[in-house]
């Protein structure tokens, strides 16, 4: 006896925009000021006017490089909590999954660049060494995507991170382009990949 195959539907597992239900619109009521407090925090200020200097974006670009870096991983540990043929919605945040953690590599890719264009190089950020403050972030996220739920580990770092993520990086980037843009062309790294930076901040 044979079966017919099922001929594929790209948007069988497409996520589908839906209407909010009461208690999800609390619920993001209810995130939206801690969501702000990253947005506009002062480190993000700090880079938008430019008063972190020279010297403090480089230092912060080495020490976020590990949790940039990092971030497709902490989401691939969610894939193996995946069970399309048994739990609804599954199938769907899978291939969500998997289509999301290239754009993340994406990501990473896009900060060496920065990263090289204030004058650190890979070799540096290979070896960055976050202060713990910083690396709390890593060890969290690690540990709740390792022995947290699917939902868990997808609130962590889809939401809490990537939600204000999203946010502060577009007040960023326009003071990035247009006033950091002639500092950082004399900044050139040397062969010991300390940058030597003759502009001034």
């Amino acid at each position: 006896m044979t079966s017919a195959m099922r001929p594929y539907s790209p948007s069988r597992h497409t996520l589908q925009l839906t209407p909010h239900d009461a208690w999800a619109t609390q619920f993001w009521s209810d995130l939206t000021p801690l969501k702000e407090q990253v947005v506009h925090h002062r480190f993000f200020e700090a880079i938008a006017t430019t008063s972190i200097g020279i010297e403090g974006l480089r230092h912060a670009l080495m020490s976020f490089y590990p949790l940039v870096e990092n971030f497709p991983k902490y989401m691939g540990l969610n894939l193996r909590k995946t069970y399309a043929l048994t739990f609804p919605g599954h199938a769907e945040a899978r291939h969500w999954l998997i289509k999301n953690l290239r754009v993340e590599q994406n990501h990473a890719d896009w900060w060496c660049d920065w990263a090289e264009g204030f004058g650190c190089t890979r070799e540096t950020l290979s070896h960055a060494t976050p202060s713990p403050a910083v690396d709390a972030i890593n060890y969290y996220l690690w540990y709740i995507n390792t022995y947290g739920t699917l939902v868990e580990g997808i609130a962590a770092t889809n939401i809490a991170v990537e939600w204000a993520t999203g946010e502060w990086t577009i007040n960023v980037i326009d003071q990035v382009e247009s006033v950091w843009e002639n500092r950082a062309s004399v900044c050139h790294p040397t062969n010991h990949g300390v940058a030597e930076c003759s502009c001034q901040v």
